[in-house]
Protein backbone atom coordinates (compact mmCIF):
# COMPACT_ATOMS: atom_id res chain seq x y z
CA UNK A 1 0.00 0.00 0.00
CA UNK A 2 2.78 2.45 0.89
CA UNK A 3 4.44 1.69 -2.45
CA UNK A 4 1.24 2.52 -4.35
CA UNK A 5 0.62 5.69 -2.31
CA UNK A 6 4.17 6.87 -3.06
CA UNK A 7 3.64 6.61 -6.82
CA UNK A 8 0.18 8.16 -6.63
CA UNK A 9 1.15 11.10 -4.44
CA UNK A 10 4.57 11.83 -5.95
CA UNK A 11 3.20 13.20 -9.27
CA UNK A 12 0.80 15.40 -7.31
CA UNK A 13 3.70 16.71 -5.25
CA UNK A 14 5.70 17.45 -8.39
CA UNK A 15 2.67 19.18 -9.90
CA UNK A 16 2.30 21.36 -6.79
CA UNK A 17 6.01 22.28 -6.89
CA UNK A 18 5.91 23.01 -10.60
CA UNK A 19 2.78 25.19 -10.36
CA UNK A 20 4.53 27.33 -7.76
CA UNK A 21 7.92 27.24 -9.46
CA UNK A 22 6.57 28.15 -12.91
CA UNK A 23 5.41 31.53 -11.58
CA UNK A 24 9.06 32.45 -11.04
CA UNK A 25 10.38 31.27 -14.39
CA UNK A 26 10.02 34.71 -16.05
CA UNK A 27 12.31 36.12 -13.32
CA UNK A 28 14.78 33.25 -13.59
CA UNK A 29 15.13 33.19 -17.36
CA UNK A 30 14.62 36.87 -18.06
CA UNK A 31 17.66 38.97 -18.96
CA UNK A 32 19.80 40.86 -16.48
CA UNK A 33 20.97 44.45 -16.87
CA UNK A 34 24.42 45.34 -15.76
CA UNK A 35 27.34 47.60 -16.63
CA UNK A 36 30.63 45.99 -17.63
CA UNK A 37 33.29 45.66 -20.29
CA UNK A 38 32.66 42.83 -22.75
CA UNK A 39 34.45 41.21 -25.62
CA UNK A 40 32.55 42.62 -28.58
CA UNK A 41 33.01 43.12 -32.29
CA UNK A 42 32.14 46.14 -34.39
CA UNK A 43 31.54 43.98 -37.44
CA UNK A 44 27.92 43.76 -38.54
CA UNK A 45 26.67 40.21 -38.08
CA UNK A 46 23.76 38.01 -37.05
CA UNK A 47 24.38 35.12 -34.65
CA UNK A 48 22.02 32.46 -33.33
CA UNK A 49 22.37 29.76 -30.67
CA UNK A 50 20.04 27.28 -28.94
CA UNK A 51 19.97 25.82 -25.42
CA UNK A 52 18.20 22.81 -23.91
CA UNK A 53 16.43 23.35 -20.58
CA UNK A 54 16.07 20.79 -17.78
CA UNK A 55 14.44 20.86 -14.36
CA UNK A 56 13.57 18.11 -11.86
CA UNK A 57 15.40 15.65 -14.16
CA UNK A 58 13.04 16.48 -17.01
CA UNK A 59 13.70 18.04 -20.41
CA UNK A 60 11.29 20.97 -20.33
CA UNK A 61 12.06 23.06 -23.38
CA UNK A 62 14.38 25.12 -25.50
CA UNK A 63 15.81 28.64 -25.57
CA UNK A 64 16.74 30.28 -28.90
CA UNK A 65 18.76 33.51 -28.95
CA UNK A 66 19.51 35.69 -31.99
CA UNK A 67 21.85 38.69 -31.83
CA UNK A 68 22.09 41.21 -34.67
CA UNK A 69 24.95 43.70 -34.64
CA UNK A 70 24.84 46.92 -36.68
CA UNK A 71 26.86 50.11 -36.87
CA UNK A 72 25.20 51.75 -33.85
CA UNK A 73 22.45 49.35 -32.82
CA UNK A 74 22.46 45.90 -31.28
CA UNK A 75 19.24 43.87 -31.37
CA UNK A 76 18.64 40.67 -29.41
CA UNK A 77 15.62 38.40 -29.60
CA UNK A 78 15.17 35.44 -27.26
CA UNK A 79 12.38 32.87 -27.42
CA UNK A 80 11.92 30.29 -24.67
CA UNK A 81 9.38 27.49 -24.98
CA UNK A 82 8.72 25.33 -21.92
CA UNK A 83 6.35 22.36 -21.85
CA UNK A 84 5.90 20.00 -18.91
CA UNK A 85 3.27 17.31 -18.41
CA UNK A 86 2.70 16.37 -14.75
CA UNK A 87 -0.94 15.32 -14.44
CA UNK A 88 -1.73 18.52 -16.36
CA UNK A 89 0.22 20.01 -19.26
CA UNK A 90 1.92 23.35 -18.68
CA UNK A 91 3.08 25.37 -21.68
CA UNK A 92 4.98 28.59 -21.08
CA UNK A 93 6.51 30.90 -23.69
CA UNK A 94 8.85 33.83 -23.03
CA UNK A 95 9.53 36.46 -25.68
CA UNK A 96 12.24 39.05 -25.12
CA UNK A 97 13.31 41.83 -27.47
CA UNK A 98 16.15 44.19 -26.51
CA UNK A 99 17.59 47.18 -28.34
CA UNK A 100 20.96 48.77 -27.59
CA UNK A 101 21.92 52.07 -29.17
CA UNK A 102 25.43 53.53 -29.11
CA UNK A 103 26.44 51.25 -26.27
CA UNK A 104 23.43 51.92 -24.02
CA UNK A 105 20.37 49.81 -23.37
CA UNK A 106 17.61 51.67 -25.19
CA UNK A 107 14.60 49.46 -24.61
CA UNK A 108 13.59 45.96 -23.60
CA UNK A 109 10.27 44.13 -23.83
CA UNK A 110 9.54 40.83 -22.05
CA UNK A 111 6.27 38.95 -22.55
CA UNK A 112 5.27 35.68 -20.91
CA UNK A 113 2.41 33.40 -21.88
CA UNK A 114 1.03 30.45 -19.90
CA UNK A 115 -0.98 27.86 -21.81
CA UNK A 116 -1.39 30.38 -24.63
CA UNK A 117 -2.72 33.16 -22.41
CA UNK A 118 -0.83 36.38 -21.49
CA UNK A 119 0.81 36.02 -18.07
CA UNK A 120 3.00 39.12 -17.70
CA UNK A 121 4.23 42.09 -19.71
CA UNK A 122 7.36 44.10 -18.84
CA UNK A 123 8.79 47.15 -20.61
CA UNK A 124 12.09 48.89 -19.84
CA UNK A 125 12.88 52.07 -21.80
CA UNK A 126 15.52 54.76 -21.57
CA UNK A 127 14.20 58.22 -20.61
CA UNK A 128 17.06 60.68 -20.59
CA UNK A 129 19.38 59.74 -17.72
CA UNK A 130 16.90 57.26 -16.19
CA UNK A 131 14.96 54.15 -17.19
CA UNK A 132 11.23 53.66 -16.97
CA UNK A 133 10.21 50.14 -15.93
CA UNK A 134 6.58 49.18 -16.54
CA UNK A 135 5.57 45.74 -15.29
CA UNK A 136 1.94 44.73 -15.68
CA UNK A 137 0.91 48.37 -15.40
CA UNK A 138 3.10 49.25 -12.39
CA UNK A 139 5.83 51.83 -13.06
CA UNK A 140 9.28 52.30 -11.50
CA UNK A 141 12.15 54.66 -12.32
CA UNK A 142 15.70 53.27 -12.36
CA UNK A 143 18.37 55.93 -11.85
CA UNK A 144 21.41 54.26 -13.31
CA UNK A 145 23.49 53.89 -16.45
CA UNK A 146 22.97 50.54 -18.14
CA UNK A 147 25.41 49.56 -20.85
CA UNK A 148 24.83 45.79 -20.81
CA UNK A 149 21.84 43.54 -20.18
CA UNK A 150 21.55 39.82 -19.66
CA UNK A 151 20.31 39.54 -23.22
CA UNK A 152 23.99 39.89 -24.16
CA UNK A 153 25.14 37.23 -21.72
CA UNK A 154 24.95 34.51 -24.36
CA UNK A 155 27.41 35.90 -26.92
CA UNK A 156 29.52 38.24 -24.78
CA UNK A 157 31.54 36.80 -21.91
CA UNK A 158 32.12 39.35 -19.10
CA UNK A 159 35.72 40.32 -18.47
CA UNK A 160 35.58 41.11 -14.72
CA UNK A 161 33.46 41.05 -11.55
CA UNK A 162 30.51 43.42 -11.55
CA UNK A 163 27.16 44.38 -10.08
CA UNK A 164 24.15 43.44 -12.17
CA UNK A 165 20.61 44.73 -12.42
CA UNK A 166 17.66 42.45 -13.11
CA UNK A 167 15.83 43.73 -16.14
CA UNK A 168 12.43 42.65 -14.90
CA UNK A 169 12.41 44.48 -11.58
CA UNK A 170 15.56 46.60 -11.25
CA UNK A 171 17.01 44.40 -8.49
CA UNK A 172 20.80 44.56 -8.07
CA UNK A 173 23.09 41.56 -7.57
CA UNK A 174 26.78 40.71 -7.94
CA UNK A 175 28.43 38.61 -10.64
CA UNK A 176 31.79 37.16 -9.63
CA UNK A 177 34.43 35.46 -11.75
CA UNK A 178 35.55 32.13 -10.20
CA UNK A 179 38.01 30.96 -12.85
CA UNK A 180 37.82 28.54 -15.79
CA UNK A 181 35.57 30.92 -17.75
CA UNK A 182 32.93 30.61 -15.01
CA UNK A 183 30.91 33.17 -13.07
CA UNK A 184 28.53 32.94 -10.13
CA UNK A 185 25.67 35.29 -9.32
CA UNK A 186 25.30 36.03 -5.60
CA UNK A 187 22.62 37.62 -3.43
CA UNK A 188 23.13 40.47 -0.97
CA UNK A 189 24.52 38.03 1.61
CA UNK A 190 27.05 36.54 -0.79
CA UNK A 191 25.19 33.26 -1.29
CA UNK A 192 25.46 31.63 -4.70
CA UNK A 193 22.31 31.88 -6.81
CA UNK A 194 23.29 31.09 -10.40
CA UNK A 195 26.33 29.80 -12.26
CA UNK A 196 27.40 30.61 -15.83
CA UNK A 197 30.10 28.71 -17.75
CA UNK A 198 31.58 29.97 -21.03
CA UNK A 199 33.44 28.28 -23.86
CA UNK A 200 35.32 30.37 -26.42
CA UNK A 201 33.44 33.47 -25.26
CA UNK A 202 29.97 31.90 -25.68
CA UNK A 203 27.71 30.84 -22.80
CA UNK A 204 27.89 27.05 -22.76
CA UNK A 205 26.12 26.03 -19.53
CA UNK A 206 24.10 27.72 -16.79
CA UNK A 207 22.51 26.70 -13.50
CA UNK A 208 19.69 29.03 -12.51
CA UNK A 209 18.68 28.34 -8.93
CA UNK A 210 15.47 28.88 -6.97
CA UNK A 211 14.22 27.46 -3.69
CA UNK A 212 11.70 25.31 -5.58
CA UNK A 213 13.92 24.04 -8.40
CA UNK A 214 17.08 24.59 -10.44
CA UNK A 215 17.01 25.15 -14.19
CA UNK A 216 19.91 23.56 -16.07
CA UNK A 217 20.68 25.18 -19.41
CA UNK A 218 23.06 23.53 -21.91
CA UNK A 219 24.06 24.77 -25.33
CA UNK A 220 22.70 22.34 -27.91
CA UNK A 221 24.05 23.91 -31.12
CA UNK A 222 27.15 25.63 -32.35
CA UNK A 223 26.90 29.36 -32.97
CA UNK A 224 25.32 29.91 -36.38
CA UNK A 225 26.41 32.99 -38.29
CA UNK A 226 23.46 34.03 -40.43
CA UNK A 227 23.64 36.18 -43.57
Amino acid sequence: MSYLLKHILQPKLHAHIFRNWIKYVPFLLAGFCFSLTVRATAQSAIKMVKYDLRVLNMNIGELTVKQQTGANDLIIDAITDVKVKIIFTYEVRFLQHSLYRQGNLWSSHLQTFKNGQPNSDTWLSKKGETYLLIKDGDTTLIHDKITYSGSLIYFNEPTHDLFIYQEVDGGKKYLKYIGNQSFILTDNEGHKINKYVYKNGILDHAEIKHTLATIYMDRSTNVNNLP
